[in-house]
């Protein structure tokens, strides 16, 4: 019986010391690691928020497509999606579409390799992206070059390259280097932003057909492709009536 109390003795010393002891090895790491200046824990937490921005957008896309499918915002009485993002959200909805690009261009890719298009676009960020995203659409075999390529290089020069690869218009450059650039964005400018990626696609497409990525070339095409649907229905300018 001595002994056990013994043992009960040497047990209830050991857990009075042992706190103790713990606090003693705690204070040895604080001050083996001393704070860090506040300008440098605030670049390290600045830095971690900027990663989780860019992750957490595709997975805002991917709910924000889901509500645009299910039609949410007509619960809330709103009319059109685009009043519901911006008032409710709070989320501007050209910013929305611009992003939405990015993933509707990773959707396409085949489903063994959306995990890895989904970590390049995270890692370019969302500017870079949205420029590389008619890549992973009209030349999905050159995506991870094009990505490759785009981690040293200006969003400028991301935009140049693929305009270049495509043959399209090239988006976001002087006007003065490619002469129509600064008509296309008058017309972007005024369109809906909802439109915006179905003027560029037009834009894109048309300038195949005008063989020039010169933006008022390719309206100049839009006129003749609206002047051929309107003499199929019998309209005609004043002149071609008279002759």
């Amino acid at each position: 019986m001595a002994r056990n109390r013994k043992a009960k003795n040497y047990g209830s010393l050991a857990s009075q010391q042992a706190p103790d002891a713990l606090t003693s090895i705690e204070a040895t790491r604080n001050d083996a690691l001393p704070a860090l200046d506040p300008w440098i824990e605030g670049d390290l937490k600045l830095q971690q928020l900027a990663k989780r921005i860019e992750t957490d957008y595709l997975d805002f896309c991917e709910l924000a497509k889901t509500a645009m499918q299910e039609q949410w915002h007509t619960r809330f009485g709103f009319v059109d999606a685009r009043d519901y993002f911006e008032q409710r959200i709070g989320l501007s909805y050209r910013t929305l579409r611009r992003r939405f690009t990015i993933l509707e261009a990773i959707e396409k890719l085949p489903a063994a390799e959306q995990a890895e298009a989904r970590a390049a676009m995270v890692e370019l960020g969302s500017h870079k992206a949205a420029a590389l995203a008619p890549i992973l659409e009209e030349a999905p075999g050159e995506w991870r070059k094009a990505a490759e390529f785009a981690k040293t290089a200006t969003e400028d020069a991301v935009q140049s390259m693929v305009s270049e690869r495509l043959g399209a218009p090239h988006r976001g450059l002087p006007a003065q280097e490619h002469p129509g650039s600064r008509f296309l964005r008058q017309i972007l400018n005024q369109v809906p932003p909802e439109e915006h990626d179905r003027t560029e696609w037009v834009f894109r497409e048309l300038s195949k057909i005008a063989g020039s990525v010169n933006a008022v070339s390719i309206f100049l095409v839009l006129v003749n492709l609206g002047e051929q649907e309107l003499a199929a229905v019998g309209v005609y300018r004043e002149k071609e009536k008279k002759a």
